[in-house]
């Protein structure tokens, strides 16, 4: 009889690990699953900033940034903090649409910082194509930007654009 339990305790307990690897399995199927929905929807604010940037509309390709003083921009002439400012020097950078080009970014890697997928940094590369632009004088370079998801919204709360 005491033989029995214990055959019977092995089975159980083996059982029980596969049915738990099982679960684990379909968590990780899950988060693989959740994260690659996050990650086309973070690649989507960068999709809707390229074209409002080609349109010549400042102000919707600021719509993928977090409105509030403490986003944080950083780049070759240093650092500035909140949305005002940040919109202001864009504006003042680029006053028209001649002056803006045609952007593209080129993702090369996005990178949740957290468990929950709530923090993200997204890391590639942008290009600046302008008509007064030689081919040596090609506006491009790299970004670092840190997203996170405000209510149901991805947002960019740091940019380090260089």
């Amino acid at each position: 009889m005491k033989h029995s339990i214990q055959i019977f305790a092995l089975i159980f307990l083996f059982l029980a690990q596969a049915c738990q690897n099982k679960g684990n399995e379909d968590m990780d199927q899950l988060i693989k699953s959740n994260s690659s929905l996050e990650v086309t929807k973070i690649k989507n604010v960068l999709h809707l900033q390229e074209q409002a940037w080609n349109i010549g509309s400042i102000d919707s390709f600021m719509m993928g940034y977090w409105n509030d003083d403490r986003l944080k921009f950083i780049s070759r002439r240093g650092e500035t903090y909140g949305y005002q400012k940040v919109l202001s020097n864009y504006k003042k950078g680029y006053p028209n649409k001649d002056r803006m080009g045609t952007l593209s970014f080129e993702i090369e890697d996005v990178y949740f910082l957290d468990s929950s997928s709530t923090i993200a940094q997204v890391t590639g590369v942008y290009h600046l194509e302008r008509e007064q632009l030689s081919s040596e004088q090609k506006d491009s370079g790299y970004f670092s930007l840190i997203f996170r998801k405000i209510q149901s919204d991805w947002k960019i709360i740091i940019d380090h654009t260089f």
